[in-house]
């Protein structure tokens, strides 16, 4: 009994032992944690930048000790008074004499030893008579004032000032020259108040005149409104001289055709002589004519008939 228990142990360590020789060994690499993953996890929000600010944002202000040139409006009815100021003087060229040598007249001496010795003698005019009448009104002048589209000369338009200046003596305001002096540069300088018709680009009469206005400027009535111009800043500098500082176009009544600017400018001229706000006047344009043909031929200056 025992030897069989003996012989059973001996078999048993022989299967085991032949098993361990027939079973190769392997090696088994067993990983309690999964492969390595590396995760960037975080627990913030992603940065976001806010431009938030709780001031306002800079505004840069423009300051200047100077103003800028400003169109005002001095008057205190509706119409708007066009200031045009300007601080250089106009390029004017002017004749600094008041009298004008005539032709030069050769005269011929004696002929020494066959020379002939020529002297040229020069003799001054006269000053001229800067207010004198430039002709006589005819049959033409009536003419054209009494044409509807007569479009007056410089004969009518200084005779209208010969009249307006006896009265213009009696107020204490100047002016009244030859209009025919403006395109020369000849016209004196006026101290005190004025009034003046002048022709523009030879085919346009406008008054000019400085009654009521700030010193150094010079007022404009034109009944065509057309652009300042240098002619006509060349004129107003003529008739005041290094005190002149600008001009304004004063807003008036317009003619209805291109020839009667002559009428309106001795229409404005004789409102201003008699104290008339013309920006406030509405002639009546039918019998402007009429009362023209009257005042000159009668010699006398009444305002004209207004609607």
């Amino acid at each position: 009994m025992q030897g069989h228990m003996i012989a059973s142990k001996f078999v048993v360590l022989a299967k085991v032992r032949h098993s361990q020789r027939m079973k190769p060994t392997s090696t088994k690499t067993t990983a309690s944690t999964n492969p390595t993953v590396t995760h960037n996890i975080t627990n913030t929000k992603a940065t976001v930048t806010h431009n938030t600010t709780n001031t306002k944002p800079t505004v840069t202000p423009i300051t200047t000790n100077t103003k800028p040139t400003v169109t005002h409006n001095t008057t205190n009815t509706k119409p708007t008074v066009t200031h045009i100021t300007t601080n250089t003087k106009p390029t004017v060229t002017h004749n600094t004499t008041n009298t004008k040598p005539t032709a030069a007249k050769p005269t011929v001496s004696s002929d020494t030893e066959g020379i002939t010795i020529v002297k040229t003698v020069h003799k001054e005019r006269a000053p001229r008579n800067k207010y004198a009448l430039e002709g006589k009104l005819g049959k033409y002048e009536y003419d054209l004032i009494a044409s509807p589209n007569g479009w007056l000369d410089c004969v009518i338009i200084h005779e209208a000032h010969i009249i307006l200046k006896r009265i213009g003596n009696l107020k204490g305001i100047q002016g009244f020259q030859r209009p025919t002096l403006g395109p020369v540069q000849q016209f004196d300088i006026m101290t005190g108040p004025f009034i003046q018709i002048v022709n523009i680009n030879k085919n346009h009469w406008t008054c000019l005149s400085r009654i009521h206005c700030p010193p150094g400027y010079v007022d404009v009535y034109d009944s065509l409104s057309t652009p300042v111009t240098q002619e006509i800043i060349g004129l107003a500098y003529d008739l005041t001289g290094p005190a002149f500082q600008g001009i304004r176009c004063i807003p008036v009544q317009q003619q209805k055709n291109l020839s009667d600017c002559g009428v309106f400018s001795i229409a404005f001229a004789t409102s201003l002589l008699y104290g008339q706000n013309t920006m406030n006047v509405t002639y009546n344009i039918n019998q402007m004519h009429p009362h023209l043909m009257e005042c000159l031929k009668g010699g006398n200056r009444t305002p004209f008939p207004t609607t």
